[in-house]
């Protein structure tokens, strides 16, 4: 009977012990409620190693690791929780005269719905009084300007020696939802700030896989300072260096660290260049265009993002030649072909995956029908062999094609889709690539390619109107569409009309181009040099984006690059 009684009370004691959720009644929509602290928000001449703070209900912690900010940092710590209350314990030892920051951000949860308590934070000092200046404002991502999340702002101090890809950044806090920031109670002294994604946890900047940005001007803090703005941007900070040159089945392959943004290449004597960047964007692909001798000496001149360059000369030599090689396909296509009705005007772009050694310019045309044909003539292009790509831009003089069952009176002898008197005339209305129009450097040939291009007049398209109060010397302004492609750019002008646009969602931006080099550039943290400023147009809503359409005139629309927001501009219906 007695180790009955004795089995009963220990199951009892178990399960008086254990924490279960509630079950039944009204659901818990209260965030648990920090009560009190020790020591307490505020306090001064802590000389401690353990804080606890004690909530109004049960609690749980989660992610504690990635929610816990203590700045400047503390290398070590260990964070506990018992019921309602969470146990911090500082394991390193503490500065003197500093006052700390300590903030769980979304850590503390309660036990049954998971409400997240809000403002956990608390502000000690080590000394005898509490440091009270504060930095805030927002980051976003260049060059889409978008806000960014979960990005860990941090500040060091006046120090030629402090380099954010090498040193843990110490004063910190973490960017909200919208991008906003506040790093609070820091002293009057000199600070410099950056911000990066710390995706690897390690508080130091990774410039291979992280997004960062910092900004060059020194703050003097001496009150607080607000609506600080930080652009962060992908750029491997790293410098390009020269990896490994061999041949490679037809090909000579060069290697780099890093990708390549441009590259010249020059053969002893009067030999032409076909190379182009790997698949990777780190390497260069060089083919054989000499047959008098098996190698020759190269001078490679390779620039990255930061303007870096490797300068170097190489003897290239190639394999013999192999016709069991595996030689990539050589592929091509037809994209973006257009025609403006008002002037006949006829655009397109021809892309392939290899160096040309030919083009047949007499196998590329457009044709309305079988009996009448354009060619694109030497004129009508622009070769990009870098990009591989074909750019057309041609005046057509006619457009009218014969009905398809039309009859055509003529004498003409019979031929292959031609017919004499009596015989239709096929309608096509099409840029046609003819099969072999493109020679490849391994000598395989594209194949036939035909579109019909998208025909607009003036009523299917729309004009927009573009103001800026850039105070730069150089910037240009960019049309930008819904896939991010840039379809038109303007040139130092502030008042600018950007016209034939298709209908769809847009939008406009401003680059100020400090070193007039034509694009947007990056920043260099070595070189003390930000990213040049984009400026965006925003509508009433604050949106980037506006929908354009068919037949219409907007604008205009005012890009500010002293406010960054603004006001969307009249639009009126074009008139006929």
């Amino acid at each position: 009977m007695n180790r009955v009684l004795a089995l009963l009370y220990v199951v009892l004691l178990i399960s008086c012990a254990q924490q279960t959720n509630p079950t039944g009644g009204p659901k818990d929509e209260e965030p648990p409620v920090l009560l009190e602290s020790n020591p307490k928000n505020g306090s001064v001449n802590f000389k401690g190693n353990q804080i606890e703070l004690t909530f109004s209900e049960p609690i749980q912690l989660m992610a504690v690791k990635e929610q816990l900010i203590i700045s400047p940092n503390i290398k070590e710590t260990e964070t506990s929780f018992v019921r309602n209350k969470v146990i911090l314990k500082l394991k390193s030892p503490l500065r003197d005269s500093t006052t700390y920051t300590i903030n769980f951000r979304e850590a503390v949860q309660d036990l049954t719905e998971k409400n997240i308590a809000k403002d956990v934070k608390l502000a000690i000092s080590t000394g005898t009084y509490l440091d009270s200046l504060k930095i805030s404002g927002h980051v976003y991502e260049l060059p889409s300007g978008k806000p960014m999340k979960d990005v860990t702002i941090a500040l060091h101090y006046q120090n030629d020696t402090f380099n954010i890809f090498k040193h843990r950044a110490e004063i910190v806090t973490k960017a909200d939802e919208n991008g906003e920031f506040v790093i609070e109670n820091l002293k009057p002294t000199n600070y410099y700030l950056y911000a990066f994604q710390d995706k690897n946890k390690n508080l130091i900047v990774d410039g291979r896989n992280e997004k960062y940005g910092f900004l060059t001007r020194k703050f003097s803090l001496l009150e607080n300072e607000e609506n600080i703005e930080v652009p962060l941007v992908s750029l491997d900070s790293r410098t390009i260096k020269f990896i490994s040159a061999k041949p490679f089945q037809n090909y000579y392959y060069v290697k780099t660290s890093k990708a390549i943004a441009s590259y010249s290449l020059q053969f002893s004597g009067q030999v032409k260049n076909i190379s182009q960047i790997g698949e990777d964007k780190a390497s260069i692909k060089v083919y054989k265009n000499f047959t008098d001798v098996d190698s020759l000496n190269a001078r490679f001149i390779i620039r990255d993002s930061l303007n870096n360059q490797i300068d170097t000369t190489l003897y290239v030599k190639f394999n013999p030649p192999n016709p069991q090689a595996r030689l990539d396909k050589f592929t091509s296509s037809l994209d973006q072909v257009t025609i403006l009705k008002k002037n006949n005007q006829l655009n397109g772009l021809i892309k392939f995956n290899k160096p040309l050694k030919q083009l047949n310019l007499d196998s590329i045309y457009f044709s309305v029908d079988s009996l009448t044909r354009y060619s694109i003539e030497q004129a009508d292009i622009k070769l990009d062999t870098q990009l591989l790509t074909i750019t057309i831009s041609k005046l057509l003089p006619q457009l009218e094609a014969a009905k398809s069952s039309e009859v055509i009176e003529t004498e003409i002898p019979k031929t292959k889709g031609l017919t004499s008197k009596g015989n239709t005339v096929s309608k096509l209305n099409e840029l046609i690539l003819g099969k072999s129009a493109l020679i490849s450097v391994d000598q395989d040939s594209s194949a036939r390619l035909n579109i019909k291009p998208k025909m607009f007049s003036e009523e299917d398209l729309a004009i927009t109107n573009v103001d800026s109060n850039s105070k730069s010397l150089y910037y240009f302004i960019e049309l930008i569409n819904s896939k991010g492609q840039v379809i038109q750019t303007a040139y130092n002008q502030a008042k600018f009309s950007f016209t034939n646009i298709e209908p769809g969602e847009y939008s406009v931006r401003l680059i100020e181009d400090i070193n007039n080099n034509g694009k947007w550039d990056a920043g260099n943290y070595f070189k003390s040099e930000e990213p040049e400023p984009i400026f965006y147009y925003f509508d009433d809503t604050g949106s980037p984006k506006f929908n354009i359409k068919a037949n219409w005139e907007y604008g205009p629309l005012l890009i500010d690059t002293e406010k960054g927001v603004n006001n969307l501009g009249t639009k009126k219906e074009k008139s006929n």
